[in-house]
């Protein structure tokens, strides 16, 4: 017996070595599985917890969408009632010019002019039925009446109605409307075109530009005409600082007649024009017998004649031409 038992020991101990072997290969099995299994947990949780927030993202985005699509549907709403909107004001425009067209004749449409120089309003005078009291009588009211900002200038368009059709005068219409006969040789050498206007300084300043094709004529017409240029552009470049009287040569007051024109008033202006420089510029100036300057002309270059009153309308109109001029 023992003999057998010592026999059967190994193959018993090897029996019970492989039934232990395979008894902790199960349990491996089983925590491998365990530890698989909490993994899976895990992982399962980790998941979840990942495919929430991604709904809680797509959840917002979809949310965003609907407001965008709300304010697309708000804008093309807005759309919709402004096109319904500006339909209606075309009907009404329309239905308005149809029955109101009786009264389009009484729109008068000032016709264009090339500007000489830059001007920052335009004021008309019809001169239709006028006669020249009372196209000085016009020209001196735009001047009383003119609010421009300092430093402004004002174009002055005189314009005439001939079978219902407005137009600009020449600068030879102008002239004769005024009674200003001017020296032949100058007259015959201005061109059509011509500019009157308001400058806004200290007073309501006037100006007048002439356009000229001989400057040699040009200047001799002028200085001829300075024996009548008071007489000629006084009514409407010239103050009546004296209002209703005045004093005679004897120092005497004396009143004016009511018919005496504004010009024939300044017995105290000096009758010769005097030489003097403005930027460069040769200048002939009227003064009165207190120095201050009355009428002053200038061929600012030798196609353009300025006439003006002061030195600061005077320096405007320069700067204006000379702008024009590095314009063109």
């Amino acid at each position: 017996m023992p003999e057998e038992t010592e026999k059967d020991l190994p193959a018993q101990v090897e029996e019970k070595k492989q039934k232990s072997g395979i008894i902790r290969t199960y349990e491996g099995d089983i925590s491998d599985a365990v530890r698989f299994k909490k993994a899976s947990i895990a992982g399962i949780a980790v998941a979840e917890q990942k495919r929430r927030e991604a709904n809680e993202e797509i959840g917002i985005s979809e949310k965003e969408k609907e407001n965008y699509f709300q304010r697309f549907l708000n804008k093309k709403t807005l759309i919709v009632a402004g096109s319904v909107l500006l339909f209606v004001v075309a009907i009404i425009i329309i239905v308005f010019s149809l029955t109101g067209s009786k009264n389009t004749s009484d729109v008068k449409i000032l016709p264009t002019q090339r500007e000489i120089i830059f001007s920052n309003e335009t004021k008309n005078i019809d001169t239709a039925r006028l006669d020249k009291k009372d196209i000085i009588s016009k020209i001196l009211e735009e001047r009383r009446l003119n609010t421009s900002q300092l430093g402004s200038i004002t174009n002055i368009l005189i314009t005439t109605e001939t079978a219902g059709v407005t137009r600009i005068l020449s600068v030879d219409e102008f002239l004769n409307l005024l009674e200003i006969k001017l020296p032949d040789f100058l007259f015959r050498y201005l061109g059509d075109e011509f500019m009157l206007g308001i400058h806004s300084v200290r007073n309501i300043e006037p100006f007048l530009i002439l356009e000229t094709s001989s400057f040699e004529n040009a200047f001799a017409g002028m200085l001829e005409w300075e024996k009548n240029m008071e007489n000629d552009l006084g009514p409407i470049f010239i103050e009546n600082s004296s209002k209703n009287k005045t004093e005679d040569e004897s120092g005497n007051e004396m009143a004016l007649d009511n018919s005496t024109t504004t010009s024939e008033s300044f017995v105290n202006i000096k009758k010769t024009f005097e030489d003097m420089v403005i930027r460069n510029k040769d200048i002939r100036v009227l003064k009165d017998i207190n120095g201050n300057s009355k009428l002053m002309y200038f061929f600012p270059d030798r196609k353009t004649i300025v006439i003006t009153t002061n030195q600061y309308t005077l320096v405007e109109v320069l700067d204006r031409l000379v702008r024009v001029k590095f314009s063109q």
